[in-house]
């Protein structure tokens, strides 16, 4: 009946596969009704993330001997849909049962100028973003996409609570290392 809440990122500049694992999964998860008590899977909603499924090789992130990595992936991008996704279900204050973040921050996920509201997904490694409804009321997922941007609006009833959000503790801060870390592949075309 009415808008709860919205979030939006860009996936401006990115790889053609990327932004096409954007819109497959932004596409299977348009028009979600997630019913009083129901419990909402990010995974289950958009089925399996298959070359067959329709999604292409992108890149994901991966924990490393070294730290995290960014490595190729099938369906890399779908992240940030979770991410974008997230962001509204967060800022409306639902409940959350599983929801996992990134290896290190991504700027352009910030929300509200704050870092840190990201969610990671992936079906072969149980990471999952799954949260409640705990309203009487139903909740409705639109998601749209652009040539540079990923939307996501709720609609339903607005809860009567809500969310407020302290000021992070950061601590144990480390520098990025900016040195590109080349592997060559002897099966590709240089």
């Amino acid at each position: 009946t009415e808008l709860i809440d919205r979030g939006s990122t860009s996936f401006a500049g990115s790889v053609p596969e990327k932004k096409h694992n954007i819109q497959v999964a932004a596409e299977r998860l348009n028009g979600i009704v997630v019913a009083p008590g129901e419990t909402f899977s990010f995974n289950d909603a958009i089925g399996p993330t298959t070359i067959d499924a329709g999604f292409q090789w992108g890149f994901g992130i991966a924990a490393g001997d070294n730290g995290p990595r960014t490595v190729p992936s099938i369906a890399g991008g779908i992240c940030q849909v979770a991410t974008t996704l997230f962001q509204p279900v967060f800022w409306s204050g639902y409940q959350l049962e599983e929801r996992y973040w990134h290896l290190y921050w991504i700027p352009s996920y910030a929300s509200r100028g704050l870092v840190g509201l990201d969610a990671t997904v992936d079906a072969d490694a149980n990471l999952d973003l799954k949260w409640i409804n705990p309203t009487s009321d139903y909740v409705l997922i639109q998601a749209s996409t652009d040539a540079e941007h990923v939307t996501f609006r709720l609609y339903g009833r607005k809860p009567p609570w809500s969310v407020q959000v302290d000021d992070p503790v950061i601590s144990n801060r480390i520098t990025a290392d900016p040195t590109p870390d080349v592997q060559p592949e002897p099966s590709l075309a240089w």
